[in-house]
């Protein structure tokens, strides 16, 4: 049965820290957003399939010297003196383009649905009004109209462009894919395209081509961050850690500082072992950004597991001269220091501490943890049985308390309840593989018992 024992140790956490082949990093990189561009006011008799008819032809050009000298507002009070329906409709279409250059939107969608009405397959009236509602932020009718001024004839790049940004903000990533790569065919060096389908590439899952499409834009950018942080993100989704953590340090190198970041490279350095570089990024990291307590309490379990108790203490030591500490910091300061007194085989001391601990935060799965272990490793099976039940009920620390759980009744060899849970805790959490070899061990023992 120490065998039996020894295998679920592996797939468990240890006594005092984190089982790095077990644990997968908690690991987010921040992309920059995906940008579009909103043109500026254009060409207003460049409309498209509505032309401005003989009998207007006079008064268009009286606009068109107001609109060139850029007296937009003159132009329109002189619009505003004919009726609506007296107008065709690429007057109309115009009035509404001077509301939209003039930013009453209200108008200009009023203006734009009129001449729809009118003329429905009006590609230019549906690209306008597309940019409109793009602009005032409603999304789902902004992709509406674009869509139809594709299906009516549009190829205007920036139209395409911005559909496929659209379409990736409203999480339909594989038809962004199609608009970026058309928007691509007709500007082939526009750098937002580029962006956009590389991000539509990595969201729809097509990480060869994504990454295919990265390279070529690293040979032409070297320099530039956003690039090399969609690099780390591709391999990430991979679970490639190294090469990820490798991109991630050139963008960091290049300028990258966002806290969200550093915080994935600190966790992908003690993932890969490379625990002096997480150190070194988890001090400069507390000393510009602050020391909340759940990165703080990361970082101490991740030093603990390597042994490095020193910088432990110093990381603990900090913590508690911020002052005015709050009662779940408390709680922290006092559990980590626990487990480094354990370490010390201080064993009265860390269970003073493990008992203040709970005391301040009895609802805090991290800290049951650290006193379930601490229990488990001095032998009291019962009080550590108990704090795993309890830290079972949060998620954010339910599969140690089940796995460790498991460990307290095969060492009481309560040997059906351990099956049970092993059981339970294969089909909430499929992605413990070891556990499954462990199933049919312990089935096999218990199966030998009976004979």
């Amino acid at each position: 049965m120490k065998y039996l024992l020894s295998l679920i140790l592996l797939c468990s956490v240890g006594a005092q820290g984190i089982s790095v082949q077990e644990q997968s990093p908690d690991v987010k990189i921040t992309l920059a957003p995906t940008e579009f561009v909103i043109p500026r006011f254009s060409n207003p008799f460049s409309n498209r399939e509505s032309s401005i008819p003989p009998h207007e032809y006079e008064y268009a050009d009286s606009l068109r010297a107001l609109l060139d000298a850029d007296d937009k507002q003159e132009a329109l009070t002189s619009l505003n003196t004919l009726f609506e329906f007296e107008m065709s409709p690429a007057l109309l279409h115009l009035k509404g383009q001077i509301y939209f250059a003039l930013e009453d939107y209200k108008n200009a969608e009023t203006t734009f649905l009129m001449v729809l009405a009118r003329v429905p397959q009006l590609v230019r009236g549906h690209s306008d009004i597309g940019q409109l509602y793009l602009v005032t932020n409603q999304l789902e009718k902004a992709r509406k109209h674009f869509s139809l001024a594709v299906k009516y004839g549009e190829y205007n790049p920036i139209v395409l462009g911005q559909l496929g940004y659209l379409n990736l903000q409203l999480h339909n990533p594989m038809s962004a894919v199609m608009a970026y790569q058309t928007a691509l065919t007709m500007e082939p060096d526009n750098k937002q395209w580029q962006n956009g389908l590389l991000s539509a590439l990595s969201l729809s899952g097509q990480i060869q081509s994504a990454s295919s499409l990265l390279n070529e834009m690293i040979k032409q950018t070297p320099d530039d961050v956003n690039l090399w942080l969609n690099r780390a993100f591709n391999y990430l989704n991979q679970d490639d850690y190294f090469n990820a953590l490798s991109s991630l340090e050139t963008a960091m190198e290049l300028g990258e500082n966002t806290p969200e970041n550093v915080l994935a490279a600190i966790r992908l350095h003690f993932q890969l072992s490379s625990h002096a570089r997480g150190y070194e990024l988890a001090t400069t990291y507390f000393s510009e950004h602050g020391m909340p307590v759940d990165i703080a309490y990361e970082v101490t379990n991740w030093l603990t597991h390597y042994e490095k108790f020193n910088e432990v203490e110093a990381v603990l030591n900090q913590l508690q001269k911020n002052g005015d500490l709050s009662q779940a910091e408390m709680a922290v300061l006092a559990s980590r220091r626990a487990v480094l007194l354990h370490q010390r085989k201080q064993i009265d001391a860390a269970k003073k501490l493990h008992e203040q601990a709970l005391a301040l935060a009895p609802a805090d799965g991290k800290i049951l943890l650290d006193a379930a272990k601490f229990y488990f490793a001095i032998d009291q099976l019962a009080r550590a049985d108990t704090l795993y039940s309890r830290a079972k009920s949060f998620p954010q620390s339910r599969q140690h308390a089940m796995l460790g759980q498991i460990k307290v009744y095969i060492e009481l060899k309560e040997y059906p309840h351990a099956l049970r849970l092993m059981r339970d805790t294969y089909q909430e959490f499929p992605g413990l593989y070891e556990l499954k070899d462990n199933i049919a061990l312990l089935e096999s023992t218990i199966a030998a018992q009976k004979l």
